[in-house]
């Protein structure tokens, strides 16, 4: 028990830590899996570990989420624990339920145990043990699952914390360098800004009941369009042109937060950075290491990266070191980030500046 509270509590604390953890619980019990899900009605945004993932992901894409009465039937009951299925809905209720009848039931999911855990800046979320032979087996794991829920809930609040404040962290950072910021949900609300961004709302920006607008028309129908992209899952970030009043010009870079985890519990789906093309900066090492907190090793390394259209074996080489160094920093970098892929942090990095090599190179 103790090794899996350490589990929970990592975690809490890397994102990318939560497929494991899920995939642990569910093995403990001998199940398919866990799921840990919202309950937004927008659309239903979720990491799973184990066979559940996979089951998950087609269940989404078939569109079977709409007509899961559980979830909701979970949080109307407010229990703080773990319930099972039958807790909310009666035998027959479930035995005519669609997604139960003829999704979940042929593959092989006949019970699930599940708690409902509110408080968080994502509407709350269900996390939820799928895949058990039978409803007794899941009644059976309810006590054992109440004894971890309070540190599932702990970890669940902190994650959510920790990747806001991560999240606030960026877009100061990048208001050091003179960019305005922000963070956007898939609709378009504001979750986090920098003090520049908000001094361009009334001008650049408009707060229209609590979604971001460009007062640029055109280039809001371009903005309309990525937002459009974001919900559906298609979107691989985009830079668009504004033209200002004052007949000044600004370019709005829209990046993808990326990450399931990173949209389940704070829903940012991408970073806004608004700069001024005759004001780009040289964005050197030692500048790269005060923005992200990164090492000096792992901050000239982001500049090769950012310099080179070449593979990361490639760039090691560049720098004179070995290719699981580069990756060991790289992932190191992109944590520190908020990144996930090499393609995601030029893209970063070409939108807060124009990135120089220090004279001598870059290697460490």
């Amino acid at each position: 028990m103790d090794s899996l509270i350490g589990e929970i509590y990592e975690a809490a604390v890397i994102a990318e830590k939560w497929p494991g953890l899920l995939r642990t619980l569910g093995d403990h019990f001998g199940t398919k899996g866990a799921l840990l899900f919202t309950l937004a009605a927008d659309a239903t945004r979720w990491v799973g570990g184990g066979e559940m993932a996979d089951i998950m992901e087609e269940c989404v894409a078939g569109g079977w989420m709409a007509d899961n009465e559980r979830p909701a039937r979970v949080r109307a009951l407010a229990h703080p624990g773990f319930v099972t299925e039958l807790d909310v809905m009666s035998a027959q209720e479930l035995m005519h339920l669609p997604i139960c009848r003829e999704f979940l039931h042929p593959r092989g999911c006949f019970a699930a145990a599940g708690t409902y855990v509110s408080g968080l800046d994502c509407d709350g979320l269900m996390l939820s043990v799928e895949g058990f032979p039978d409803h007794h087996a899941a009644m059976a794991a309810v006590p054992m699952l109440d004894a971890w829920r309070p540190h599932l809930a702990r970890a669940l609040l902190l994650a959510g914390q920790f990747r806001l404040q991560l999240m606030r962290g960026h877009v100061e950072a990048l208001q050091a360098i003179g960019a305005a910021a922000g963070v956007i949900n898939a609709t378009g609300k504001l979750i986090t800004n920098n003090k520049r961004l908000e001094d361009e709302l009334g001008k650049t920006f408009l707060d229209i009941r609590g979604a971001l607008y460009l007062s640029d028309k055109h280039a809001q129908r371009q903005l309309s369009w990525t937002i459009e992209q974001m919900r559906r899952k298609n979107f691989s970030g985009c830079s668009i042109a504004i033209h200002c009043e004052d007949g000044a010009a600004r370019v709005l870079h829209v990046l993808p937060i990326s990450g399931r985890a990173n949209d389940i519990f704070t829903q940012a789906a991408a970073l806004l950075v608004l700069t001024n093309p005759a004001r780009r900066m040289d964005l050197s090492a030692p500048l790269l290491q005060e923005l992200f907190d990164l090492t000096p090793a792992e901050a000239r390394l982001a500049v090769l990266v950012g310099n080179r259209n070449a593979t990361l074996s490639q760039v090691a080489t560049d720098a004179g070191m070995s290719v699981n160094t580069a990756k060991s920093q790289i992932r190191s970098i992109f944590q520190k980030t908020g990144t996930e892929r090499q393609t995601d942090l030029v893209r970063l990095l070409m939108a807060t500046g124009t990135v120089q090599p220090r004279a001598g190179g870059a290697a460490p």
